[in-house]
């Protein structure tokens, strides 16, 4: 197959090949296109990176998909002690083994790199500022008070275990926001 070198900010190359796709699913993945202002080409690279990066290694470690509603009510029913107790555990107990059945390290700029395509594959709204010197990035949950704190402790338990001191966290009722210093 021939392959197409990019230059730019990345080296990215790709290989032409040529699929058959169900005319229902072709015509979704056009709508979605046309919705989005993207070529197809670029709509179906997103779904492949999404399946590679996430949605195949993530299948293999146990997760799932819960709606928002759900999760948002369960974790109302906990006290915020609970609450924290959660998050200390989940970092603690399973989340170094997600990290490596799907493929990564245990290290900040691993933690990151699937963090963040956690949240966009879930499609949880957030921005990522990244330079040399800093990483700023502020998660918009829309979940209520109790995911905040969930999210903040999470974040402060993971930077803790990775014996990273130079973080800043800040908090609303529905927002979660850090700064990482390099």
């Amino acid at each position: 197959m021939p392959k197409v070198n990019h230059t730019g900010k990345g080296k990215i190359e790709s290989e032409c090949i040529t699929f058959r796709i169900e005319r229902n699913i072709l015509e979704e993945l056009r709508q979605e296109s046309n919705e989005k202002a993207e070529s197809i080409n670029t709509l179906v690279n997103q779904i492949f990176r999404q399946y590679v990066k996430w949605h195949n290694p993530a299948s293999k470690t146990g997760l799932m998909y819960w709606s928002i509603a759900l999760l948002t009510r369960m974790i109302d029913f906990l006290t915020d002690e609970e609450v924290v107790e959660l998050a200390e555990h989940y970092v603690k107990n399973e989340l170094k083994g997600i990290m490596r059945m799907i493929g990564q390290e245990y290290t900040v700029s691993s933690f990151l790199d699937g963090f963040l395509t956690w949240l966009r594959v879930s499609s949880i709204r957030y921005k990522h500022m990244s330079n040399e010197n800093v990483d700023d990035c502020a998660i918009y949950l829309n979940m209520g008070r109790k995911w905040s704190i969930w999210f903040e402790n999470y974040l402060q338990f993971v930077f803790e275990d990775l014996k990273e001191k130079n973080v800043e966290l800040e908090v609303t009722d529905n927002m979660v926001s850090f700064k990482l210093k390099k």
